[in-house]
C-alpha cells in the first residue's frame, strides 16, 4: 500500500473552496473534473486502487502531515474546506459529535428519565459518564448541558442541536 505524501497529493490533486480537482487523468476521470465520491458520512477519492478520504486528502495538502483524526469543526462531514479542518484526538472528535437520530429530544447529553419524570443531563468526562443533575424543563436541561459540554470539552463542544 503506498502512502499519500504532501508532495503526492499536491501533483495529483488542486484544491479550491474544500474540494478536490483532478490534476492527472485517471481512470475515470480526467484532468479539472471534479475528485471524489460520497458515501453515508465522507467524500473520498480513490487513486491507484486505494480509497482516501477528502478531508484528510485536504488536511495533508495543507499541513504536510496526516493526524491520527482530523475533525469537521462545524460537525458536517462534507464540508472540506481547510477553514473547517483540525487535527483531534478520538476523544476530541467524539465530543464534537452531532446529536444522533434515534434522540427523540433534539438537544445533545439530556435523556428523559421515566423514574423521576425529570430531564437528566448527561456526559462523557475523562472516559467516564457524568451525570449533571435532573431538571423539570428541556430548555433548562439543554442551557445546563450546553455549559457542561463548554466547561468540560471547550474548542471541541459541540454547538448544534437536531432543530437546526
Amino acid at each position: 500500500m503506498s502512502e499519500m505524501t504532501k508532495d503526492l497529493a499536491n501533483s495529483i490533486f488542486k484544491y479550491v473552496d474544500g474540494k478536490l480537482i483532478w490534476k492527472v487523468n485517471v481512470k475515470r476521470a480526467k484532468i479539472g473534473q471534479l475528485a471524489g465520491t460520497k458515501d453515508k458520512r465522507y467524500s473520498y477519492v480513490k487513486y491507484n486502487n486505494i480509497k482516501y478520504l477528502t478531508h484528510r486528502i485536504v488536511f495533508l495538502m495543507h499541513n504536510g502531515y496526516l493526524p491520527i483524526m482530523v475533525d469537521h469543526i462545524n460537525g458536517n462531514t462534507f464540508d472540506n474546506r481547510i477553514e473547517n479542518l483540525r487535527e483531534a484526538t478520538p476523544t476530541q472528535n467524539a465530543m464534537n459529535r452531532p446529536v444522533i437520530n434515534k434522540n427523540k429530544l433534539g438537544s445533545a447529553n439530556v435523556h428523559w428519565v421515566n423514574k423521576s419524570n425529570k430531564y437528566r443531563v448527561r456526559l462523557s468526562v475523562d472516559g467516564k459518564r457524568k451525570c449533571f443533575g435532573y431538571y423539570d424543563t428541556i430548555e433548562l436541561a439543554s442551557m445546563v448541558a450546553e455549559q457542561a459540554r463548554q466547561k468540560y470539552y471547550g474548542n471541541f463542544a459541540y454547538k448544534g442541536d437536531l432543530n437546526e
